[in-house]
């Protein structure tokens, strides 16, 4: 595949892929005419990398998580390494996750999501009171 269907295929601009491949994320194979040629594990390794990204894995830790993945790596030698990174990380999502619930909840309990028709003054205590709750809750955790 070419860049431009690669780019296509998964939604990710070319000069994102042309990044990726500038700093060592992704080594595609050149054909006679010098043009990248992208193949299944080039397009596995740009899923791993987007997927990462969003989990907002910084990216010498891609290229690390990325070499351990590698068929002629023995996964035995990174394997606590990349436990102990993937339990951190798996921990660091659960946190935002509840954080996200909590901010969801607010928006869920504003006043305006209310049959309650709410007087100014009324409706800021309500609204302070809401925060201060989940505030509170999220730095006890």
């Amino acid at each position: 595949m070419q860049v431009n269907q690669v780019s296509t295929l998964l939604n990710i601009p070319i000069s994102t892929i042309l990044y990726y491949e500038r700093i060592g994320l992704i080594t595609p194979k050149r054909k006679e005419n010098n043009y990248r040629s992208y193949d299944q594990n080039d397009i596995r390794d740009l899923k791993m990398i987007y997927l990462m990204k969003e989990a907002n894995i910084p990216i010498n830790q891609i290229k690390k998580i990325l070499l351990w993945n590698q068929k002629d790596t023995d996964y035995k030698e990174h394997q606590e390494e990349a436990k102990n990174y993937f339990l951190d990380k798996k921990y660091e999502l659960q946190k935002q996750i509840l954080y996200i619930q909590k901010i969801i909840q607010i928006i869920d309990n504003l006043p305006l999501f209310s049959n309650t028709v709410y007087e100014g003054k009324q409706k800021y205590q309500m609204v302070t009171q809401l925060i201060e709750t989940l505030f509170s809750k999220t730095q006890e955790e």
